[in-house]
């Protein structure tokens, strides 16, 4: 009947299946790579009242397995979340809210335009996908997903670059018009 080479053909395929899938880099890496010692450099500005422009950074330090069951990159200050606990899993970017200890998938990198998640994270409620887009970041042209966040504070926009991760963060903060303005964009 033949049966052995037909099991060791599908044992050979299916293995060789595998071995392309382990192979393949997670979409959700490249959206945010997230490895010990990668680091963000960003030019941040604030206008009204008092313009001002400073240079801020995070940086991955440590990973950790939390009590959650979830293995978390910790980062050396907030990123643009405001959160110092980050993973990517599976095609979304998550963080865990320090609050309530729970798991947080804020940014659905296979979403489409105008698909909106829930999320209870850094005073807000909602993650909007408003725009893919390709432009020049540090000079190389790159996939850009842009994010409409909205909730109990001031909307904002937060913007990812494929190869770069964590791009862009712009909000406006409460206060009598006009509203003062914060924006913080990747310099290396």
């Amino acid at each position: 009947k033949g049966g052995v080479p037909e099991m060791h053909a599908f044992r050979l395929v299916f293995m060789s299946l595998v071995g392309a899938l382990l192979c393949l880099p997670a979409v959700s890496q490249d959206y945010y790579p997230l490895q010990v010692g990668n680091s963000w450099f960003y030019r941040s500005i604030y206008q009204a009242p008092g313009d001002s422009s400073i240079m801020s950074s995070f940086r991955v330090i440590r990973d950790s397995l939390f009590s959650n069951g979830l293995r978390y990159f910790v980062l050396d200050s907030v990123d643009i979340m405001q959160s110092r606990f980050v993973r990517t899993d599976s095609g979304f970017v998550c963080y865990l809210d320090p609050g309530t200890g729970q798991d947080q998938k804020v940014f659905d990198l296979n979403a489409d335009i105008g698909e909106t998640i829930g999320i209870h994270l850094a005073n807000y409620l909602t993650v909007r996908l408003v725009a893919k887009d390709t432009l020049e970041v540090l000079g190389f042209v790159d996939s850009i997903l842009t994010y409409w966040l909205d909730g109990l504070v001031s909307p904002s926009v937060r913007r990812i670059s494929k190869r770069f991760g964590p791009l862009y963060e712009e909000r406006w903060t409460d206060g009598p018009p006009p509203w003062p303005y914060y924006g913080r964009t990747l310099v290396g």
